[in-house]
């Protein structure tokens, strides 16, 4: 039913061009989603800034995940804004932003967010040329759309978007900042393991299904100590509690509690840890990015749309059970997945 009626709304965009006129001089990106989803997004970014190395690029960005393109030499501005009004509908807020963005008079924007409202957002500002992704009809009034159906990795969706376009795809590493190499220089040793227990959770999405059990963190770092490891435990401010209960339950000197951090030193931490141990999050995109060794724990989610390519994954889900779907929509009875990933399973991989 829902493709009928996108098909239908389509027929109002039936003279849309599909290629652009002329080299853009102001390119917009939108993406609301969490700091992975952001990071995924930035070999896309330097693609584009490389092809139209002479336009303004902005990035429209939730608060949430703005820290992901911090020191991002490829984004003119990144526009921040409150990603509550979106998922809340609050059509005041809404209008207040576009009546902002009109002013930048973009020519070419990339709407990297499936759903038909952002596309439909986009064709509000009046740019003349719009790409993004068309999931069961929700492109209808996009220029140009890749077909979206959740079967591989979100950043080469991106990626397929530019080739859809004829521009070049040299670039397919995620980009982020150096991080503060400082920080690293006393704290870390020869063998170094880094665990981060928190994340799973952004303002539109709560998902902690995806996380690995507090105790099979705790029982991983016990037997990390005894073989002479250092162990860290990462993660943000509001994941501090989690930490902290870690670092006490393992209860050993060489379990340091890092939790709240800043990201500039979480980067550079994940990037001196002989391996970093983590479940579908962020932080696991950020510590990808960062060129570490990571140790992903999957769950509910797929691996083949969300492990970044050069992760050592481990995972116990059926292929056959569908979990989370393209829509993002948890599906019940899959809560149980993470809890059989065994400790003994992270440290062969380790080991």
């Amino acid at each position: 039913m829902q493709e009928v009626f996108f098909s239908f709304l389509k027929l109002f965009f039936v003279l849309k061009g599909r290629t652009l006129d002329r080299a853009p001089k102001r390119i917009l990106i939108m993406r609301i989603g969490g700091v992975g989803d952001v990071l995924m997004s930035t070999p896309l970014i330097r693609n584009v800034r490389r092809y139209f190395p002479g336009a303004r690029i902005d990035y429209l960005v939730g608060d949430w995940a703005k820290i992901a393109l911090k020191g991002n030499p490829d984004v003119d501005r990144v526009i921040a804004y409150d990603e509550s009004m979106m998922f809340k509908k609050d059509i005041g807020r809404i209008l207040r932003l576009r009546k902002e963005l009109k002013r930048n008079q973009y020519n070419l924007c990339f709407i990297l967010d499936k759903h038909w409202f952002f596309n439909l957002f986009a064709f509000s500002l009046g740019i003349p040329f719009r790409a993004g992704f068309d999931r069961d009809g929700e492109g209808f009034c996009n220029n140009v759309n890749v077909k979206y159906t959740g079967e591989k990795y979100e950043l080469e969706y991106y990626l397929d978007l530019l080739k859809r376009m004829n521009i070049d795809t040299d670039w397919k590493e995620m980009v982020i900042s150096d991080g503060d190499t400082r920080y690293t220089k006393k704290l870390m040793q020869r063998k170094t393991i880094t665990l981060v227990p928190g994340g799973a959770k952004n303002p539109g999405h709560t998902f902690f299904a995806k996380r690995w059990p507090k105790e099979h963190y705790v029982d991983l770092g016990k037997e990390l100590v005894k073989r002479s490891y250092t162990v860290l435990v990462v993660g943000a401010l509001s994941d501090a509690h989690l930490c902290k209960e870690i670092v006490k339950d393992i209860g050993s000197k060489k379990v340091v509690d890092l939790s709240g951090i800043s990201f500039e030193k979480q980067i550079a931490v994940f990037k001196k840890s002989t391996y970093v141990v983590t479940h579908d999050s962020g932080p696991m995109h950020i510590a990808a990015a960062s060129g570490a060794h990571v140790v992903a724990l999957f769950g509910p989610t797929d691996p083949e749309r969300f492990a970044p390519r050069k992760a050592l994954v481990i995972t116990k889900k059926s292929d056959d059970k569908i979990c989370y779907d393209r829509f993002g929509r948890f599906q019940k009875g899959c809560d149980h997945y993470m809890a059989q990933i065994t400790v003994e399973d992270v440290l062969k991989v380790i080991l």
